[in-house]
C-alpha cells in the first residue's frame, strides 16, 4: 500500500528516534551515566547543547541560521558546545555524529519536516515579540481530514479561528490561505512558524483585522517529496505539483472552508501567501486567479519557471485595479534572492504594482515568522479609512514617470480640487532601504492626514538597496523634487512651498536631502517620522572609528570598510554631517519605545539643531513603537496628526 505524506513523516521520525536511542552506535553501556541536560538556555541567551556519544570521533552542532560548530567531549563521553548570545526566537538544530544527523534525545521539542526532522530550542524573549504567547484571548486551531479527488489521497488542512469567533453569529470573516514550504507538512506554520500565536497577538493588539487562517497540505503531486524520487528539481514534476495543488485548493479546500466556517466569499476578503515552495504557489495561484484573491504575499519564493510570461499569461497593469496588495519578500542571504529580484524586475516591466521587501537573513523560519508578522497587519485594510476629506475631493493620478534613467521611476499625485497654487508634500516610504513602495500599507495611515491639509501631495518610488546602494535613493528623491518644481504649473503647486516627509528609511532620505538643502533641490520644510540623524550612532559606531564595517552596513549599504571611499560614503549618508545655515525647519515625530530607531536619535537631533541655531520641533509619541501603522489602534497615539497638520500650515503658509 502506498504511504501518504503524513505516514512517510511518521516513519521517518520513528527511524530517527530509533537511531538516536540505539546505544550500540555511539554510547558505551559499561560506564554509569551522569544526568545530562540539553539544551540549556542560559540567562544571557547563550545556549549549551549536550550529546552523550562516548564512542563517536566527531560531533558537530547543526543549528538553523548558523554554520556547523564542533563540539568537545568530556571524560564522561558527553559532547557539548555553548553558543554566543542568541536573539530570542525558535531555532531548529541537530547533532552530526561521525557524519550521521541525529535528533537531540533529551529534548521533546521537535521541528517536524518530511525529509529532515530536527530538534528545536526556544530562546524566550519579551512579550512584544509576535511569536511569544501572551495573556489574553486566544484563537483555536482546527484539524481537518478529507479524501482528495484531485490528488487521489487522504490529506489534511488546519484552520485557525480568531479570538471571539462564534460559528452561530452572523459576522463573516476574511480569510488568509497560508502555504508551507517544500518538505514541510500542513502543520508547518503552526508547529514551527507559530502562525496562530502571531495572529493572536496581532489581533489582540489591534494591529491586524480578525481573520481566519487556512493552512492546507501543499503537495499536488506528493511524490515530489519522496526520498527516492527526482524531487523538487524535476521541472515537469514541479509544475504538475503546482497545477494539482491549485486545483485541490480552489475546488476542494476553499469550498469546504466556506461551507464549514463563517467566512466571506468575496475576493476582497480572501488572501493567499506562503513561504519558499508555498511562496511560488501563492504567486502562481493568486496572480492567475485575481477573480478569487485580492491580496497575494510571497516569502522567499522558490520554484517558479524562468519563463514568467508563460507562468503568468496576460498579467499586466490591468491587474492593479484588482490587486489590493502584492507583497514579495526575501532575505538578502537567501540563495533565492536573485530569482526574487528577477521576478520583481519582471513585474516592474509589466507595470504591476507590488511591494518588494529585502530583509537580513537566509532561507529560514527566522525570516518567515517576521515576514508573517509584517504582512498580516496589511491585509483587509481600507486605504481610505479615517479620511475626513469629502468623497472624490482629491484627484489621484497614478504612475507618473518622474525619472527614466538609469531606471524608470514613478510617483502618484494626489491633487486637491481647484486651480489655485497650493503647497506640496513629497512623501517617501520606509522599508529598511530595501523594500516598500509608494503605496506601501505601512505608509497609508498618513494618506487621510495629508488629505486634510488641502495640499497637493506626491508619493514616490525610489531605487532600493542592496541592488542599488545609497546614494541612489538620495539621487531619486532629488529628481522627484526637481520634477515637482518643473511641473508646478501643471499640478497647481507653489514651488517655493514644498515639504519633504518620510518615515523610517524614507525619513533618513529626507533628513539627508533636506538637511543639505542645496539649490535647485531646496525645500521649505521637512517632517521626519522616526528617521535616523546619526548613522554612526545607529550602528553603534564612533565618527572617528576605522576598520571593517558592521554587518548591517555591509548587507544594506554595501559598505565594507569605515575607511577610504566607503568611509566617505558613510559620512555622506549620516544626516548630521549636512546641517548648515540653509537647512529648513525640521519636525521630528518619534515614539519613545521605538526599537528600530531609538528615541535618542530624536533627542540627539534636537540638540544638534539647537547647537547650530536651526529651527526644530519634536512631537513625542509616548510609548509608541516603530511605525505609524502600529499607532493606529490606540487613540492615545493619534495626537500627532493634528499637531503635524498645524505645523505644516505654519511653515508652508
Amino acid at each position: 500500500m502506498k504511504a501518504t505524506v503524513r505516514q512517510q513523516f511518521s516513519l521517518a521520525r520513528f527511524a530517527l528516534w530509533a537511531v538516536v536511542a540505539s546505544t550500540s552506535l555511539f554510547q558505551s553501556p559499561a560506564r554509569a551515566q551522569q544526568v545530562v541536560q540539553s539544551p540549556e538556555v542560559l540567562p544571557d541567551h547563550r545556549v549549551t547543547f549536550r550529546f552523550r556519544a562516548p564512542n563517536a570521533k566527531e560531533v558537530l552542532l547543526a543549528r538553523e541560521g548558523a554554520a556547523r560548530q564542533p563540539m568537545l567531549k568530556d571524560e564522561a563521553g558527553v559532547w557539548s558546545v555553548t553558543t554566543g548570545p542568541l536573539e530570542p526566537d525558535y531555532y531548529g538544530y541537530s547533532f552530526v555524529a561521525d557524519g550521521v544527523g541525529l535528533l537531540d534525545p533529551l529534548n521533546p521539542l521537535m521541528k517536524p519536516n518530511l525529509l529532515n526532522t530536527t530538534s528545536m530550542v526556544h530562546v524566550p524573549g519579551p512579550s512584544s515579540l509576535p511569536w511569544e504567547v501572551n495573556d489574553g484571548p486566544h484563537g483555536d486551531v482546527h484539524h481537518h481530514f478529507y479524501k482528495s479527488g484531485i490528488v487521489g489521497d487522504q490529506r489534511d488542512y488546519y484552520v485557525y479561528t480568531p479570538p471571539g469567533y462564534d460559528p452561530r453569529a452572523g459576522k463573516r470573516y476574511p480569510v488568509l490561505y497560508l502555504l508551507h514550504g517544500y518538505s514541510d507538512d500542513a502543520s508547518g506554520w503552526t508547529a514551527v512558524g507559530r502562525a496562530h500565536v502571531i495572529l493572536d497577538n496581532l489581533i489582540n493588539q489591534g494591529k491586524a483585522k480578525p481573520m481566519l487562517m487556512v493552512m492546507p497540505l501543499g503537495y499536488g503531486a506528493p511524490e515530489i517529496v519522496a526520498r527516492t524520487g527526482p524531487g523538487f528539481r524535476d521541472n515537469a514534476l514541479r509544475q504538475r505539483n503546482f497545477d494539482r495543488f491549485r486545483d485541490a485548493l480552489l475546488t476542494e479546500v476553499i469550498p469546504q472552508v466556506e461551507k464549514a466556517y463563517r467566512v466571506s466569499p468575496d475576493r476582497s476578503a480572501r488572501a493567499i501567501a506562503g513561504l519558499s515552495m508555498g511562496g511560488a504557489e501563492s504567486l502562481f495561484v493568486g496572480l492567475n486567479a485575481l477573480d478569487r484573491f485580492a491580496w497575494v504575499g510571497s516569502f522567499s519564493a522558490g520554484g517558479l519557471s524562468d519563463d514568467l510570461n508563460a507562468t503568468f499569461p496576460g498579467l499586466d497593469d490591468k491587474a492593479n485595479a484588482r490587486l489590493r496588495l502584492l507583497w514579495i519578500a526575501c532575505g538578502t542571504e537567501d540563495g533565492l534572492i536573485t530569482p526574487n529580484r528577477k521576478l520583481r524586475d519582471w513585474l516592474k516591466s509589466k507595470d504591476v504594482r507590488h511591494v518588494g521587501v529585502e530583509t537580513a537573513g537566509a532561507h529560514s523560519w527566522l525570516v518567515w515568522r517576521r515576514n508573517l508578522a509584517t504582512f498580516a497587519p496589511m491585509l483587509f485594510q481600507d486605504r481610505s479609512a479615517g479620511s475626513t476629506a469629502a468623497p472624490g475631493a482629491y484627484r489621484v493620478i497614478e504612475n507618473v514617470e518622474y525619472r527614466h534613467e538609469p531606471v524608470s521611476l514613478k510617483l502618484d499625485a494626489h491633487l486637491p480640487p481647484g486651480n489655485r497654487r497650493v503647497p506640496a508634500v513629497i512623501l517617501v516610504h520606509g522599508g529598511g532601504w530595501t523594500g516598500g513602495d509608494k503605496t506601501a500599507s505601512f505608509l497609508r495611515p498618513l494618506f487621510p492626514v495629508l488629505d486634510q491639509t488641502g495640499f497637493a501631495w506626491f508619493t514616490i518610488d525610489y531605487r532600493l538597496a542592496p541592488q542599488y546602494p545609497l546614494p541612489a535613493a538620495d539621487e531619486d528623491l532629488i529628481a522627484a523634487i526637481r520634477w515637482v518644481k518643473a511641473h508646478a504649473r501643471e499640478y497647481h503647486v507653489d514651488p517655493k512651498r514644498i515639504a519633504l516627509m518620510g518615515e523610517s528609511a524614507g525619513a533618513h532620505l529626507v533628513n539627508v536631502v533636506g538637511g543639505r538643502n542645496q539649490k535647485p533641490d531646496d525645500v521649505a520644510a521637512v517632517v521626519s517620522f522616526y528617521g535616523p540623524i546619526d548613522l554612526y550612532k545607529l550602528f553603534g559606531l564612533k565618527h572617528d572609528q576605522t576598520g571593517p564595517a558592521p554587518a548591517g552596513l555591509k548587507s544594506v549599504f554595501q559598505i565594507t570598510s569605515l575607511d577610504g571611499a566607503d568611509g566617505a560614503r558613510l559620512r555622506a549618508e549620516s544626516p548630521d554631517t549636512h546641517l548648515n545655515p540653509h537647512t529648513p525647519p525640521f519636525l521630528f515625530i518619534q515614539g519613545t519605545k521605538d526599537a528600530a530607531v531609538p528615541y535618542e536619535q530624536a533627542t540627539l537631533a534636537q540638540e544638534l539643531f539647537r547647537q547650530k541655531g536651526l529651527p526644530f520641533d519634536l512631537i513625542t509619541v509616548q510609548d509608541g513603537i516603530h511605525g505609524v501603522i502600529n499607532w493606529e489602534s490606540d487613540p492615545k497615539f493619534q495626537g500627532y496628526k493634528s499637531q503635524m497638520i498645524d505645523w505644516l500650515h505654519a511653515h508652508l503658509k
